[in-house]
C-alpha cells in the first residue's frame, strides 16, 4: 500500500472517521480531507500531521507503508509488564500460529493467480499480527537477556 493510501485509510477507517480525527489533531475537517486528497498537491500532509494522525487513530499503517517503500517493515515494540514473567513457549506458539494464518491467507488469495484489494487488506492485517507476535517474543527475550547482563 502506498503512503498516501495508508494515510487516507488511517483517517477514514478510524473510529469516528475524518471528523473525529480532525478534532483530535486540531485541524478543520475540510483541511484534513484536502490534505488526504492526492488531486490537491498544494495541500499535503506534513510529517507532524502524519505522526498526529497515527497517534489519534492508534494506527501505524502510514509507518508500515513508509517502511515498505524502503523494502523494510515497521515492528512496534510491545508494552511489557515487569510483574509478569515471560512465557517464551507461549510467545513462540503465538508467533507460529500467526505465521500459519498469514501463509493460509496468502495461499488462499493466490489460488486464482491474482490478489484483489480486499485480499491485500487481509494479507496486510495477518502480516501485522505476525509482526506483533514476533515483537512480543523479541521483547521478552531482550528483557531476559538484559536482566542476565545486569546480574553479571
Amino acid at each position: 500500500m502506498h503512503v498516501e493510501q495508508a494515510a487516507y485509510n488511517t483517517v477514514h477507517e478510524s473510529d469516528g472517521g475524518a471528523q473525529a480525527i480532525a478534532t483530535v489533531i486540531g485541524m478543520s475537517h475540510q483541511v484534513l480531507l484536502n490534505k488526504l486528497n492526492k488531486d490537491i498537491p498544494r495541500n499535503q500532509l506534513t510529517l507532524k500531521n502524519a505522526v498526529d494522525l497515527m497517534h489519534a487513530a492508534k494506527d501505524t499503517r502510514i509507518l508500515d507503508a513508509l517502511a515498505n517503500e524502503f523494502n523494510g517493515m515497521f515492528v512496534p515494540l510491545p508494552t511489557l509488564s515487569v510483574a509478569v514473567a515471560p512465557n517464551f513457549m507461549s510467545d513462540i506458539a503465538k508467533m507460529s500460529s500467526e505465521f500459519g494464518a498469514l501463509i493460509k491467507e496468502v495461499a488462499e488469495d493466490l489460488s486464482d493467480g491474482q490478489i484483489t484489494e480486499n485480499e491485500w487488506v487481509r494479507i496486510d492485517r495477518e502480516a501485522a499480527k505476525l509482526r506483533e507476535a514476533l515483537a512480543m517474543l523479541m521483547g521478552h527475550l531482550r528483557r531476559s537477556y538484559e536482566g542476565r547482563q545486569l546480574a553479571s
